[in-house]
């Protein structure tokens, strides 16, 4: 199996050398990952202008390259032009620190994962809540076998996987990404017109079922989509737009038959 792994820290951040020596041992491996690191970036993909590809050597890769792009860049630019082969799986991360709830909004770790999904291949998006090489190491070897039973399910599955630190951890579980991360905090000013972010961690508010999961030591695993649309209110907002139109608008919710 041809795999394509790429992540959002970078081309020389130990969770992709991780990940390329467990993934090594189980397909060909082709590392496109950004020239820098582009965490926060989302789904952003340059849509005009040129994209700078520099071959590289990489450990445990057939063949890398080291773009000067986003994550979801990366994807899209080694599927359909640098691999000359089909790609059965689609690998992102290992990513320094979780992606849960949220955040996954801006998760250029997760949002790779969803570009593969959006082009047909099965993807995993895999995160540790620590950094040393035990806690890296454990994670690409769970992660490696989840991306596997992914690819050979048939299906075009897009995961998000986050891992606790190295230890025994005490099972996996597939849960809802639904808590919100929020950052009360307000900008640090520089001067009339520089801002930084606030340095103080985000709070839950609440605190997603991933998040929680991964506090209690389990492996969490949440199914991805590029399904923007909340079912659940569909009828919810008809009624509000009723309110604001008119039942004479005719308002549907896209389930009837028009």
């Amino acid at each position: 199996m041809d795999i394509l792994l790429t992540n959002d820290d970078g081309i020389c951040a130990p969770g992709l050398a991780a990940a390329a020596k467990a993934l090594s041992e189980q397909g060909t491996v082709w590392v496109a990952a950004p020239a820098s690191d582009q965490s926060g970036q989302s789904h952003h993909r340059h849509l005009s202008g040129p994209l700078r590809a520099e071959r590289v050597e990489f450990p445990g890769a057939a063949g890398a390259w080291r773009i000067h792009g986003t994550p979801a860049d990366c994807v899209a630019l080694a599927v359909t032009t640098l691999i000359n082969a089909p790609v059965g799986l689609v690998f992102s991360g290992i990513n320094h620190g979780p992606n849960l709830s949220s955040n996954l909004l801006y998760s250029g770790t997760a949002a790779a994962a969803l570009e593969a999904s959006l082009a047909g291949i099965p993807a995993v998006a895999a995160s540790c809540a620590a950094w040393d090489e035990a806690s890296l190491r454990q994670a690409a070897q769970l992660a490696c076998r989840a991306a596997l039973a992914a690819a050979r399910a048939g299906q075009t599955l897009a995961l998000n996987l986050n891992f606790p630190a190295a230890g025994r951890y005490r099972g996996v579980r597939v849960c809802r990404a639904d808590g919100v991360c929020r950052h009360p905090a307000p900008f640090e000013r520089a001067g009339e017109t520089l801002f930084f972010p606030p340095r103080s961690p985000g709070v839950w508010q609440p605190a997603g079922r991933d998040a929680l999961a991964l506090a209690q030591r389990y492996v969490t695993v949440t199914p991805l989509s590029a399904e923007w649309s909340d079912l659940s209110r569909l009828q919810m907002t008809a009624a509000v737009l009723e309110k604001a139109f008119g039942e004479e608008q005719h308002i549907f919710t896209g389930e009837e038959d028009t």
